[in-house]
């Protein structure tokens, strides 16, 4: 039954995907697109900072990134996160900004993999995300109303699942929509960690942030 439930729900966030006349299913491929895009930065500071170097000169910098994966919580959440509750018109725009800004932060990432400079790019690359993260939790119900999420064929239950019925309520539309981003993110995820590993060992970290800073340009 569970596994019925797993399958509505993914053809129901293809489709949702695959419908750009919707703001959903905009903000779905952009979501699409930055889950893909911060796998390969991933990707690619594992092979470049833990793989490629002696295990002495790993230590320090599996402290510096361990540093630098935390330190974006401290800066967007109670600085830049009342920013975006009040910039209500200016969300999409924030949304645009954290996208373009990772296309010349790898790009710039690329040509540092062997400098100390690497870290602090990496730090703005991961605040970037975080912004992202935000902006999108708060974009969801915008563009659920917009939407008008009442009008579903298929309705929702409280936990995010397809259900037989056609009427849908705000909340469950919520909830649902929330499911779908999760569930095109992780698969994005999985399918761009293959393909960043494969170009990591055929290539390097170089070609794996080149290609990621092509994605977060799409």
């Amino acid at each position: 039954m569970k596994r019925r439930g797993f399958f509505s729900l993914a053809w129901v966030a293809l489709r949702d995907l695959f419908d750009q006349s919707t703001s959903f299913g905009r903000l779905a491929a952009v979501h699409v697109g930055m889950m893909a895009g911060d796998t390969l930065v991933t990707v690619s500071l594992a092979g470049s900072l833990f793989f490629s170097v002696s295990p002495t000169e790993a230590k320090s910098k599996v402290l510096a990134y361990l540093m630098l994966t935390f330190a974006p919580f401290a800066v967007v959440s109670p600085i830049l996160g009342p920013l975006i509750d009040r910039s209500v018109n200016g969300r999409r725009i924030i949304v645009a900004v954290a996208g373009l800004s990772r296309v010349l932060l790898c790009w710039m990432m690329s040509r540092h993999l062997d400098s100390w400079l690497l870290f602090p790019e990496a730090f703005a690359v991961l605040v970037a995300s975080k912004l992202y993260v935000v902006t999108r939790g708060t974009l969801v119900p915008e563009m659920a109303r917009t939407d008008q999420l009442s009008q579903r064929t298929e309705s929702l239950d409280e936990s995010g699942w397809p259900t037989t019925n056609r009427a849908v309520t705000t909340n469950k539309g919520f909830a649902g929509f929330n499911a779908q981003l999760t569930l095109l993110g992780t698969g994005a995820g999985l399918l761009m960690g293959v393909i960043g590993a494969a170009i990591l060992k055929a290539l390097n970290a170089a070609s794996v942030l080149q290609f990621a800073a092509l994605i977060f340009l799409v």
